[in-house]
């Protein structure tokens, strides 16, 4: 995209499309860049687009199943990133976790008990409650 203008790149363009050219318009050409560098955008443009029978175009089914086929991998993809950032994440805090037990095995063992305790308290409580519950509930 330019940021240059000039104020005749539409009749320079126009004269190259109708192939008529003033001696002034020829000469404005020959010196302007900007209007040089319109004409060779749209010489591109033309030849860009010119039909090529010998290459058809492509089944629009066939485009339609590729394009499915692309989205599904793009969400696969994400998916299987997202997973991996979990199990690396999963992996680090138990190499952590392995490495400060390790370390620092009496303060880890009384946490660990202190967790294994917590969880039984919980356990029994829920039993409990549940026990409760089906007792008053007919």
């Amino acid at each position: 995209m330019r940021n240059e203008s000039c104020p005749q790149e539409d009749a320079v363009l126009k004269a190259l499309r109708a192939n008529r050219w003033s001696d002034d318009l020829r000469k404005h050409f020959q010196d302007c860049s900007v209007c040089q560098e319109a004409e060779w955008s749209a010489e591109w443009i033309r030849n860009a687009a010119v039909y090529d029978e010998s290459r058809p175009l492509p089944d629009p089914d066939i485009l339609w199943i590729r394009a499915h086929f692309a989205a599904g991998e793009r969400e696969a993809s994400r998916v299987v990133w997202r997973s991996a950032i979990r199990r690396t994440l999963l992996y680090g805090s138990l190499g952590a976790a392995g490495t400060w037990l390790a370390l620092d095995w009496m303060k880890a063992n009384l946490i660990v008990v202190g967790l294994v305790l917590t969880v039984a308290a919980v356990w029994e409580l829920r039993t409990y409650s549940l026990k409760f519950l089906y007792r008053v509930l007919p």
